[in-house]
């Protein structure tokens, strides 16, 4: 009962986050979806911030996760961009705000250990995806892409500002627009 009571909280809670946002939910919003009482929310959480800082580890467990599994199984550089952009999709598809996009957007309003996190997250995003387009310039698939860090920062905001955009118009399926035509561009040169 306890580990359920704490995953449905952890779970409801990141899907708080990324709908409203950390500063608009509170203990009482999760009371009657998760069917405890709000001590008992106490009990595994003795503070919003606890809560927020446990959602985003166990976030980032996962989200590094899938990176790994994209790396394993998307064999070229193109593919393997198209994949992490399709996490961002994913989850705006399901009605949500990609977490990463859904904290900086408040970044002031999180507590210090939170926007440690965020800054954290970010830089898992610009490392991967630094990491990708070195093998691709290497493998000669991405020819056309500049040095791997600024690429990086480049596909970042490219996919961050889609899904911004997407999200404010309820249009799901633009979110990778700008990074996709990126990824075209820069390995259209390499043939």
């Amino acid at each position: 009962m306890e580990t359920t009571t704490r995953t449905k909280i952890l779970s409801l809670a990141e899907r708080l986050l990324r709908t409203r946002g950390y500063a608009d939910f509170s203990y009482a919003d999760l009371v009657d979806e998760v069917g405890v009482r709000k001590a008992s929310i106490h009990h595994h959480f003795p503070t919003k911030e606890q809560l927020g800082v446990e959602v985003v580890e166990d976030y980032l467990a996962r989200f590094r996760e899938e990176l790994e599994a994209i790396l394993g199984n998307d064999q070229s550089a193109p593919r393997r961009l198209s994949a992490y952009a399709e996490l961002f999709s994913a989850s705006l598809f399901d009605g949500t705000f990609p977490l990463c996009t859904a904290l900086a957007a408040e970044l002031a309003a999180l507590p210090e250990r939170m926007q440690d996190q965020t800054r954290a997250f970010f830089q898992i995003h610009l490392d991967w995806l630094e990491r990708v387009v070195q093998q691709g310039k290497k493998a000669r698939e991405l020819d056309g892409a500049p040095a791997a860090r600024k690429a990086a920062n480049i596909l970042l905001n490219a996919i961050e500002g889609g899904a911004v955009v997407a999200w404010a118009l309820g249009k799901p399926e633009s979110v990778t627009i700008g990074f996709d035509e990126l990824v075209r561009l820069w390995s259209s040169k390499s043939r």
